[in-house]
């Protein structure tokens, strides 16, 4: 099996491609260790002076094993990349962990193909905030953050709507 075909790209980054803007940094999940990780980076083709422009930094947390990459650009733009190291054992589970469906949208590096388990495209489609849980009260009882993160993304995404779920919750 290609070691690209357990490396997906998830999280705003997946979101803002599909919406056609620049992504503010770039969030990976890998189904793999650590290692593998480190292999894929020097596996890359790229010169040693690209190479050089790089900053790769391990993160030996516990919950979320990680590789952080950061590249400064000519302008002084900080690009930041996360390669996390996936914890919770399938695709479902974590993307039962992110708030909003348009955020739980996969890109399968490796198979250059979406997984979308809870239709975050079709929101997307149709400027759509929704959230991931059986009802917007309990998941924001869950994890109250999720309001805050909310408002940011209406902020930034002023076109999009509540679905109706979380309308009769804001209405109550």
């Amino acid at each position: 099996q290609n070691i690209l075909d357990r490396l997906y790209l998830v999280g705003g980054a997946t979101r803002d491609i599909l919406l056609k803007k620049t992504p503010a940094d770039y969030d990976f999940v890998f189904y793999g260790s650590i290692t593998e990780i480190q292999t894929i980076i020097n596996h890359t083709k790229m010169t040693q002076n690209q190479l050089n422009d790089f900053e790769v930094r391990k993160n030996k947390s516990k919950k979320y094993p990680m590789i952080e990459i950061f590249h400064q650009d000519p302008y002084n733009r900080v690009t930041q990349m996360q390669i996390c190291q996936d914890t919770t054992g399938s695709d479902l589970a974590n993307a039962l962990q992110r708030d909003l469906t348009i955020n739980a949208i996969y890109y399968n590096v490796g198979k250059k193909c979406y997984y979308d388990p809870f239709n975050g495209r079709r929101d997307l489609d149709v400027n759509r905030f929704k959230l991931i849980a059986e009802s917007p009260q309990q998941r924001i009882i869950k994890d109250p953050s999720v309001l805050l993160r909310l408002l940011k993304m209406m902020a930034k995404h002023p076109t999009f709507t509540l679905e109706n779920n979380l309308k009769r919750y804001f209405s109550n």
